[in-house]
């Protein structure tokens, strides 16, 4: 990542504990990226009806630290028309799609989305193997699995009935 920052784009619930699945994967994925010492920007769009003003933020972050990398970690209904804009101005910037959902190719499937807009991200990143290989079959090439990463601290015993 240029200059080791990013502008983390997602529901992080920052400053409060993960409550859903979205906030905890982005909780996560940005303490690891803050471990590697990378300076993550963070704009938190959960219940961002009650603050606005996120998105002055949001442009701000992207003109003043252009060399950064965008990091838009949720669903593709959230931040498909932030993509579509910054293709159609030809904004060049490292943007990485850290996709949260399962449903993305469905949604091109029915013509929600274009791959060819979604292709202007250098990386689509998905948890699955299986997503990579329908996204790729669709026509969308910068496809990159990247395993759940999620910490799990207590395991059943699976060998021993209760």
């Amino acid at each position: 990542m240029s200059k080791s920052e990013a502008i983390i784009i997602g529901w992080i619930n920052k400053g409060k504990p993960a409550d859903c699945g979205e906030t905890m994967k982005n909780q996560l994925m940005i303490r690891k990226l803050e471990e590697l010492g990378i300076r993550c920007r963070q704009i938190d769009f959960k219940n961002w009806k009650r603050h606005p003003w996120v998105f002055f933020q949001l442009v701000w972050d992207i003109v003043v630290h252009r060399d950064n990398t965008l990091v838009l970690s949720t669903s593709a209904s959230n931040i498909y028309l932030m993509i579509e804009i910054l293709k159609k101005l030809n904004w060049q910037m490292n943007c990485i799609h850290w996709v949260i959902g399962g449903n993305l190719q469905e949604c091109i499937n029915y013509g929600k989305y274009q791959v060819g807009i979604l292709d202007y991200t250098t990386w689509t990143l998905v948890e699955s193997s299986l997503m990579v290989d329908k996204l790729r079959q669709q026509g969308l090439h910068n496809v990159m699995q990247v395993p759940n990463f999620k910490s799990i601290k207590n395991y059943p015993n699976i060998t021993t009935r209760i």
